[in-house]
């Protein structure tokens, strides 16, 4: 899995549904740095997290969130 590549598949799927930073963080309770680490490629979501974005990215499992190296 890449981190960096998984970070610029949940920076796309963002723009696609609407969300910024802020709106995003907001919505997982989160930091508005924690989800640009995340974008960035420099951390994973928790597992707990990743499904909150499914959810919230209309994605059918954590699969269609990670992108393989």
């Amino acid at each position: 899995m890449s981190v960096q590549k998984t970070g610029e598949h949940i920076r796309a799927l963002m723009v696609k549904n609407g969300y910024t930073v802020k709106t995003l963080a907001a919505q997982l309770n989160l930091s508005e740095s924690a989800i640009r680490n995340y974008i960035r490629g420099r951390n994973l979501p928790t597992v707990d997290c990743m499904l909150q974005m499914c959810k919230l990215f209309h994605l059918d499992s954590v699969e269609e969130l990670l992108v393989s190296a």
